[in-house]
């Protein structure tokens, strides 16, 4: 009984950690809340089944990141995701019309770089720290955020730059 309040107690402590970041990935991939709110289940559930030992924080966030993308992926080519219709949800509530703007702009990118950006300037993670959560080299997170931040420029060219 021990080992499963002790579980418990760690998965408690990575939603109450991690909940806002797992779930801005799953709205920021799926877009849908409904699909975004299985993702987010299935990745603590999962956390909580595993019962992994993590080396640290940034060992357990990895690995987290990981699985919330790979279950987006997951839902992203299912059958049944294939014959509906997604609703535009988000996570982040834009507030302005240059919020809502913007926000429109990074959800039409191709995953490939929407993750990137989306973990990069919502969630304030570093190149590096989004390279090793995704098993990329640091290199290629700044070759997609460089490229995501062109296509966001050509996108809101006129809007807002000039």
């Amino acid at each position: 009984m021990n080992d499963l309040s002790t579980q418990t107690e760690k998965t408690e402590r990575a939603i109450e950690q991690y909940s806002q970041l797992i779930y801005g990935i799953a709205v920021s991939q799926l877009k849908t809340r409904s699909e975004a709110d299985d993702v987010y289940q299935e990745v603590f559930l999962t956390h909580f089944e595993k019962e992994m030992d993590f080396a640290d924080s940034e060992h357990e966030k990895a690995w987290l990141i990981r699985t919330a993308v790979t279950l987006c992926r997951r839902y992203n080519f299912s059958p049944w995701r294939q014959r509906t219709v997604p609703l535009e949800e988000a996570a982040f509530v834009p507030e302005t019309q240059e919020e809502k703007d913007v926000w429109k702009a990074v959800c039409e990118l191709k995953s490939k770089l929407r993750l990137p950006i989306y973990l990069f300037y919502f969630e304030g993670m570093s190149a590096e720290l989004i390279a090793s959560s995704l098993g990329e080299s640091p290199s290629a997170v700044r070759k997609q955020l460089q490229r995501g931040r062109e296509l966001l420029r050509d996108r809101l060219e006129g809007d807002y730059f000039e």
